[in-house]
């Protein structure tokens, strides 16, 4: 069996990805193996993108003469891939002032730019991310970027319908396939239980912002969801969407149900498959 050079955790808020994704790379480290780990939010990501600002060269240029004691480190940041000048902003939070990460965040490449140039620049960075991945002698492992976010910005902010989302990701998934990757995907029988658990564990700001991300954006508002509820509801079709997609992807889904977190059992499973598959 070809070994795999990518290894994937998906599933909704709370249900183990974060945990799952470093007992993996624990247990590949320790059998020798190099593996380098991202998770949610992580700046260096090598595919996805996380507080990175994608501009024109117009656009890019004004803020520089806006912000003349800020254009060294625009400049140094800054990188250009063809007519995108990509600013991740998010590394900049001590150099730059609160005003000037304002504007950037205005062309965010999740929150603040359209739709059809965020799939262009996902897909552009998922491809050049396969072509450095299979060249080297490493295993990554990379914590819910390959469903969660496209979810989130095709269906919660955008909208675009089911099958914009899948098409979209099974064209990702077609860019790693040299990678033979592996995916892990944790199902809750129990959407509710499994997010008023996380919900204890967590502050009451992130569960506003999560119940307003996903209920008062395009999705939201076009179905009325409103409140914890409303969150619910999201993630219970967000669940079953992504389920579907497993079913259609191109290489190797787990699912694996997570309803009790009983984590000898899960874990226990997770390491099997990995000793057939890597």
């Amino acid at each position: 069996m070809t070994r795999t050079k990518l290894v994937m955790i998906e599933g909704i808020m709370g249900s183990g990805k974060t945990s799952t994704a470093q007992h993996i790379t624990d247990r590949l480290r320790a059998q020798g193996r190099t593996t380098d780990l991202f998770l949610e939010g992580d700046l260096d990501h090598p595919a996805d993108y996380d507080r990175v600002a994608c501009l024109t060269h117009d656009a890019y240029q004004s803020l520089c003469e806006q912000h003349p004691g800020c254009a060294a480190a625009l400049q140094q940041a800054v990188t250009r891939d063809g007519d995108d000048w990509l600013v991740p902003y998010g590394k900049l939070d001590q150099q730059i002032p609160p005003s000037l990460t304002h504007k950037l965040q205005q062309f965010d490449i999740y929150d603040g730019i359209d739709l059809v140039n965020h799939s262009r620049l996902l897909q552009a960075s998922w491809s050049q991310f396969a072509e450095r991945a299979v060249e080297r002698d490493v295993t990554t492992v990379l914590e819910c970027c390959f469903l969660q976010n496209p979810m989130c910005a095709f269906l919660a902010k955008h909208d675009a319908g089911i099958e914009a989302a899948a098409q979209h990701v099974l064209r990702l998934a077609e860019l790693i396939g040299p990678l033979h990757p592996l995916l892990f995907y944790y199902y809750q029988p129990d959407v509710r239980k499994t997010v008023e658990r996380v919900c204890a564990e967590r502050p009451k700001a992130w569960l506003d912002f999560v119940i307003q991300y996903h209920t008062e954006q395009e999705y939201g508002k076009a179905h009325r969801l409103h409140g914890f509820d409303g969150l619910i509801e999201f993630l219970q079709m967000r669940q079953e969407v992504e389920l579907e997609i497993c079913k259609r992807l191109p290489f190797e889904t787990v699912i694996l149900e997570n309803d009790d977190h009983d984590w000898p059992r899960l874990l226990a499973l997770v390491d099997a498959e990995l000793q057939a598959r890597l």
